[in-house]
């Protein structure tokens, strides 16, 4: 069984680290915000580029696709003036062949057959020359649209690995500042719950205490009184006759060798309360020196 001093130690010392524990909480707690607040504009910063990047991406997508849609619209202008001036010189040609075949046929007196099938022979030729600029003209507006498909392919292609980047890296800042948030929480927990076991140990320490003290208060009264009696008895004792004094002395002597002797314990159980304290207000500044210094190496 614990005695009063042991009880009155172990509560100081248990005080001493509930103190330390509540200490302990505020720079956890605050670590915990310095470390979010962090990795928020980590995360942020990085959302932020992946955005910017996004936008560049988009802009430069939409410019190309202007660029390229601008380009096939000239394309397609140039070439359509470019194929009917060729097709306007081949009909002129075809159109001076049919005069001059027919200025022959006068002068070489060609029958009305003949000049029928050279007519057919020329209409032949400019309806070919017209369809053949009309298929240069397909074909290369065909081809200039191909490359307009290709442009946007590769802008939209560019477009959405951009936006799927953006989506990771939002899911990164996401992902990061829970962890942050998790590790911060566990870190306040951990040091609550070792408050809280402190808390309870204390709780119990001090009724300890307290059931302690009031003994050590009910010894001092018990004391009192029988010392308070011892005295009576040792007044009684000169009333009684002669010979009963010797008698009465010797048990007087006794009680009051027993009075002294509770005397002396309770003395001593006083004064080893006394230097416990002082032992225990030493530690304490001995610790907290220690604290210090380990703070300092710390830092």
């Amino acid at each position: 069984m614990m005695t009063t001093v042991e009880v009155g130690s172990e509560f100081q010392m248990q005080q001493m680290l509930v103190d330390e524990a509540k200490s302990y909480l505020t720079p956890v707690r605050e670590a915990a915000e310095s470390d979010m607040r962090t990795v928020r504009a980590a995360a942020e910063a990085r959302v932020s580029a992946a955005e910017k990047k996004l936008a560049t991406a988009e802009e430069s997508a939409a410019n190309s696709i202007e660029m390229a849609h601008l380009t096939v619209t000239k394309g397609k202008q140039q070439s359509k003036i470019t194929i009917e001036k060729q097709l306007v010189r081949e009909i002129a040609t075809i159109d001076r062949h049919r005069l001059t075949s027919k200025e022959q046929a006068k002068v070489n007196g060609k029958t009305e057959e003949r000049r029928v099938l050279a007519k057919q022979e020329f209409d032949r030729q400019e309806a070919e020359a017209r369809a053949t600029a009309e298929k240069k003209q397909e074909l290369f507006c065909e081809q200039l649209d191909s490359h307009l498909i290709s442009v946007e392919r590769v802008a939209n292609l560019t477009k959405t690995q951009m936006i799927a980047r953006w989506r990771e890296e939002k899911k990164k800042a996401q992902s990061m500042m829970a962890e942050a948030a998790e590790k911060g929480k566990q870190a306040l927990l951990t040091a609550e719950q070792d408050l809280t076991v402190k808390t309870i140990t204390l709780q119990h320490l001090k009724q300890k205490h307290d059931a302690a003290e009031l003994a050590l208060s009910k010894l001092k009264v018990s004391t009192a009184k029988r010392i308070k009696q011892a005295k009576k008895w040792a007044a009684a004792m000169v009333k009684h006759p002669q010979q009963n004094m010797q008698h009465l002395f010797s048990q007087a002597k006794k009680r009051m060798k027993k009075m002294q002797k509770e005397m002396r314990q309770q003395e001593e159980q006083v004064s080893a309360v006394t230097n416990m304290y002082k032992v225990g207000q030493e530690q304490e500044e001995a610790e907290m020196g220690f604290s210090a210094e380990l703070v300092e190496l710390s830092i």
